[in-house]
This record gives structure tokens, sequence and C-alpha cells, in this order.
């Protein structure tokens, strides 16, 4: 019986450190170009710029997360009984605000993870519509 083949190594993910390498400069000037670009030249931007595409980068947002300690994620969850718990809702009117939200955020430079829970009405659940009407009332088209 035939032994299978080793797999191939993998290969190491691009990073920081091989842009520099391949576009000449050093790890801060590539960090400086990425962080605060009007405090790099043109010319020296468009080389790492290149470097970039010539190897592949692609920034490890995770690392990037873990170093500033800022994810610039948000999670938006809106439980559905909250929906058929204002009469007034329409869900073309909740699409649109929810639209709006996505696109502010994103300008600002926010990922925006969505999501729906199901959560049925449950008496003593605590939940007060006229409260939640006070607080997100109907939208005026």
């Amino acid at each position: 019986m035939a032994r299978k083949p080793p797999p191939e190594p993998r290969r190491a993910r691009a990073g920081i450190h091989d842009v520099a390498a391949a576009a000449g400069v050093s790890v801060v000037t590539v960090s400086r170009a990425f962080n605060t670009p009007d405090k790099v030249s043109a010319k020296t931007r468009q080389r790492i710029d290149e470097a970039i595409r010539k190897i592949g980068y692609v920034p490890d947002l995770v690392a990037r997360s873990l170093v500033s300690r800022k994810s610039r994620v948000i999670a938006a969850c809106v439980p559905t009984f909250v929906l058929s718990a204002i009469p007034d809702c329409d869900s073309i009117e909740f699409h649109l605000l929810h639209q709006a939200l996505f696109e502010h955020l994103w300008a600002a430079g926010y990922t925006v993870a969505d999501g729906h829970m199901s959560i049925p009405e449950t008496p003593g659940l605590g939940l007060d519509i006229e409260a939640l009407r006070q607080v997100a009332p109907p939208i005026a088209a």
C-alpha cells in the first residue's frame, strides 16, 4: 500500500516586516503609512503599496485588535419580539433605520456584526412595551 506524500508546509502569512523588506523601508515607515499616511511621502507610499500587492500582504485584524486593544466591531442584535411589540413599526422603516446605522458606523471605521434573536414573548420576562415605545418611538415617514 502506497503512502501518501506529506502535506505541503503551510506558508507563513506575509507580515509588516515582509512589506518593509520588499519596499526597502523600515517597519516604522510601513506602520506610519498604514496609520498616518499623510506623514509618509507619496513616493514611499507607492513603493509600500507595490510591495503589498507583490507579496500579497493582508492586514491581520485580530493582531491589530490585540495591539490596539480596540476591535472597532460593534455587535447589533435585535430580538425579533421587539418588532412585533411595536405595532407602528413597519419592517421597511426598520430596514431603513438599520441600513442608516450600518452606513454611519462603516463611515466611522467600524464593522457591524449583525444578528437577530428569536425570543418568544414570555410573561414576566420584564419587557415593558410602553417603556419600549418611549425609547424607540415609531419612525415618522
